[in-house]
């Protein structure tokens, strides 16, 4: 795909509305764009899976992408999740009990942030 459209935001952001899979065609540059990936991923927290590092590691996007379904907790940053323990805890209670189970979730949380334990009441 030529680097023009690559980088033009209007016209990934035109494909990306029609399926959200096409932000991996997107130019790197416009995958770690800040805003550029909040409008991205407002529009469908899936595209946190094909942007940059930092901006999985951003506490804005990764609020806006648990929001919307618990199971982007998956796609968020290790760091963000370490410094921001209310995004998993955001993540645990939205979610259909499945993050509940997993012993791994928990013992990260839980090793973050104690009052996890109120909510298994």
């Amino acid at each position: 795909m030529p680097a023009l459209i690559k980088n033009d935001v209007e016209l990934v952001t035109i494909a990306i509305q029609q399926c959200t899979y096409a932000i991996r065609y997107a130019s790197r540059s416009l995958r770690d764009n800040r805003r550029f990936v909040r409008s991205a991923v407002r529009n469908d927290w899936e595209t946190l899976m094909y942007v940059s590092n930092r901006m999985r590691n951003d506490k804005q996007i990764a609020q806006i992408a648990v929001e919307q379904h618990s199971d982007s907790i998956e796609f968020c940053g290790n760091q963000v999740l370490r410094e921001n323990p209310e995004i998993m805890n955001l993540a645990i209670s939205s979610s259909e009990d499945h993050l509940m189970e997993d012993r791994e979730v928990v013992t990260t949380v839980l090793r973050e942030d104690w009052r996890l334990m109120r909510m298994m009441e």
